[in-house]
């Protein structure tokens, strides 16, 4: 939410500021005393639709902006990187290959 504010904040865009407006309705506050309060880091939990399956997936996510003056092709390019955020979840990948 953070980074979608200061976005639109850089470059005013209706549609970002509407996006940004429903997302906020649907984030729960975590004010920063709270135990729940995660820093920068919020984790994505993923569960199977397999009822035989408990396990979660828990992931971080990194964001790399790559924005230059001098080469406009790749100006304002973002990739965003899902990585594992405990064992479990990193191990997951190598027992579906297996498969």
């Amino acid at each position: 939410m953070d980074r979608l504010q200061a976005e639109n904040a850089r470059s005013p865009d209706d549609h970002l500021q509407r996006l940004a407006s429903e997302l906020i309705d649907l984030v729960p506050l975590r004010p920063c005393g709270s135990p729940h309060h995660l820093g920068f880091a919020v984790p994505l939990c993923l569960r199977a639709h397999d009822p035989d399956d408990d396990r979660e997936l828990t992931l971080i996510t990194t964001l790399t902006h790559l924005g230059t003056a001098i080469d406009v092709t790749i100006a304002e390019l973002r990739l965003e990187a899902f990585l594992p955020a405990d064992e479990t979840t990193g191990a997951m990948p190598a027992e579906l290959v297996k498969r």
